[in-house]
């Protein structure tokens, strides 16, 4: 073979490796870019999650005291004491009104520490409207109305829209007004509705809460995405309700004006331009997706957000290229430098077969070293899995056998799944006389670092109620604490590492429970759940984990008794957080309380292999990405 074709081999094939790095590079960036999404996404749901849930919760609540007849007879007492303490303590709410199909409505406004009534009754009164205004006197615990007056409707409050949109499909669901500028505020919110029907007349009735909109901005603002990126909530047409940081918003009176304008209108070209391709482009993909705006790379992702079954926000995440992948740019120009460098050294080969010859010597002295440091890095492989199965043997010492666990709870199981060889999460289980101590932890991060955490962890665990005798279980998991804390702090490095954990105590004798939990809750089923309970209970968990934490406050101990029969399930995040289905998303508690509510007939084993087919069949081909532990008991 001459020297010529040779150089052209080298070439053909620096060619090639130079786009295989380029391709690996450009698929690096858009799963980094993906990452550095996901968490400022996942922490807007969350954000909305809060705002609006509670409202969903209080609204479901006050129907069923409405059928139980708390508000037969309307007053501005019950009115005030019903509703003031949730005007209060939900500061989304603004105000609160109750209607029915005779054109009547009585409505609870706030007004700085006072409250106002209005009363409407169309079929009755015609146009008038009465008003009241109420002060709370919290010497004499006592509301007194201060003055009445009367006014002229504006509205049949039977053509407004949440009334309208609760009493049309005439069922049990939640209705949702389009965000709206208020009348008299001007600020910017939304109306959540709900129709019943009492035994004791044939009218629909309707109450409703009307909600600001204005702490969504607050919060979209606030997230962090990187020194110049953006968050921002759409509604389903493309209407601002969270506005992102951006320098053309310096005012309260430029976010006022933007609200309920498209991103267009409002300036705010990146976002404008990112909504538009999504819209035509992408085929509203909820993927990351790299565009041009501005004279400038960026990336951006927008997903659905459902309100109800019908409506969504869209909630998006907007990063410049330059904040996250300057140096990703950075390799590239280094490849397509060297590749330059290649071309430059084919044509000096051409001249100098020489030069080739040393080349080609020097080249098998690199594949030799290479050769060698392969076989070391082999070796070490070898001693350092060695190590990993010690450490998983280790692990499972400290893991209560499922032989004991089942000695107390014949009808049980554990469904447990590292991620790694070892794991962050642990399951564990002591013995007090005739109660048994059982919890599903989760320690900060999996694999080895994880198992080390689970070390610490349990042993402080053990300690504090074996040696210490520390039997309340919110007290025990604040020892546990303390250990855990005291056992990183002899550290010279800031070690934040901890666990969340769902921790029960359960009196086999007499089925009492005590439980606690930090940041994981536990579920309960019941065998024969009263008619006006939810199938599955959710006790929800301290929002603390178990490590230094800036505002840490006592656990709570929840107790209660259960019944025979009755069914609890303790758990990590793995399972809900387990990316998989047909578009990649997370499981989410929502799906996993539904599924353990299908299985809730069937035996204990019978479930651990339904849990163990729903995991492997959701997950599929997708990497698993945290420890998985689930704990199932029935009573």
């Amino acid at each position: 073979m001459n020297l010529k074709n040779i150089a052209l081999i080298l070439l053909i094939i620096a060619g090639s490796l130079m786009t295989f790095l380029i391709y690996d590079i450009n698929d690096t960036e858009n799963s980094l870019a993906e990452s550095l999404t996901e968490k400022p996404m996942e922490n807007a749901q969350t954000h909305l999650d809060g705002f609006f849930e509670p409202v969903e919760y209080i609204l479901l609540t006050s129907k069923d005291h409405a059928m139980m007849g708390y508000f037969d007879s309307l007053n501005p007492l019950t009115m005030n004491t019903y509703f003031s303490p949730i005007i209060n303590h939900f500061p989304q709410v603004s105000s609160m009104g109750l209607a029915n199909t005779t054109g009547f409505e009585y409505d609870l406004i706030p007004s700085d520490s006072l409250w106002d009534h209005r009363i409407v009754h169309i079929d009755e009164w015609g146009s008038k409207e009465k008003w009241s205004k109420w002060q709370f006197d919290s010497l004499s615990q006592s509301w007194n109305m201060l003055k009445e007056w009367e006014g002229v409707v504006k509205n049949d409050p039977r053509d407004r829209p949440w009334f309208q949109g609760a009493l049309a499909p005439r069922s049990t669901k939640i209705h949702w007004t389009d965000p709206y500028i208020y009348n008299t505020t001007f600020e910017v919110g939304m109306t959540a509705s709900l129709n019943w029907n009492r035994p004791t007349d044939s009218l629909d009735h309707i109450m409703a809460f009307d909600l600001t909109l204005a702490d969504v901005t607050t919060f979209t603002q606030q997230i962090n995405v990187s020194e110049n990126g953006k968050v921002f909530i759409l509604t389903n047409d493309g209407k601002y309700v969270g506005l992102p940081k951006d320098k053309a918003l310096n005012s309260k009176e430029d976010i006022q004006a933007a609200l309920l304008k498209s991103p267009e209108e409002a300036g705010i070209n990146e976002v404008a331009d990112f909504y538009e391709k999504w819209l035509t482009e992408l085929d509203e993909s909820e993927k990351a997706n790299e565009f041009y705006t501005e004279g400038a790379y960026w990336w951006g992702k927008i997903i659905k957000y459902p309100i109800s079954k019908e409506d969504y926000f869209l909630v998006g995440v907007l990063v410049p290229e330059t904040d996250i992948l300057s140096d990703l740019q950075h390799s590239k120009r280094i490849i397509i430098g060297s590749f330059a460098f290649v071309l430059v050294l084919v044509a000096f080969l051409m001249y100098s077969y020489g030069q080739t010859r040393k080349a080609n010597n020097a080249l098998s002295i690199k594949h030799a070293e290479i050769t060698q440091q392969k076989l070391i890095i082999e070796e070490k492989n070898q001693d350092i899995m060695g190590s990993i199965l010690y450490a998983k043997r280790l692990q499972n010492a400290i893991l209560p056998s499922i032989t004991s666990i089942q000695a107390c709870f014949p009808e049980s199981f554990v469904f447990y799944r590292p991620k790694d060889v070892v794991a962050g999460d642990f399951y564990w289980m002591e013995k007090v006389g005739d109660v048994v101590y059982l919890a599903a932890a989760d320690c900060t991060g999996h694999g080895v670092p994880g198992a080390m955490v689970s070390f610490v962890c349990s042993n402080a665990l053990s300690k504090s109620l074996v040696e210490e005798s520390v039997s309340d279980v919110g007290k025990l998991l604040d020892r546990t604490r303390e250990l855990v804390i005291n056992r990183f702090g002899k550290s010279q490095e800031q070690i934040r590492d901890g666990m969340d954990i769902s921790l029960v105590a359960i009196n086999l004798k007499t089925l009492e429970i005590q439980w606690a939990g930090a940041n994981n809750p536990l579920w309960i089923i019941r065998k024969n759940p009263l008619k006006s309970e939810d199938p599955l209970q959710e006790i929800k968990a301290d929002k603390q984990p178990i490590g230094k934490y800036a505002k840490a406050n006592p656990f709570t101990t929840h107790q209660m008794k259960l019944s025979k029969g009755d069914t609890l399930y303790l758990f990590s995040d793995g399972f809900p957080d387990q990316f998989g289905g047909e578009k990649g998303k997370k499981y989410k508690s929502k799906v996993f309380k539904e599924f353990l509510l299908q299985i809730r007939s069937v035996d204990m084993p019978t479930q651990e292999s339904e849990i163990e087919k729903e995991f492997e069949k959701w997950k599929g081909d997708f990497e698993q990405v945290d420890d998985v532990c689930v704990i199932g008991v029935r009573m």
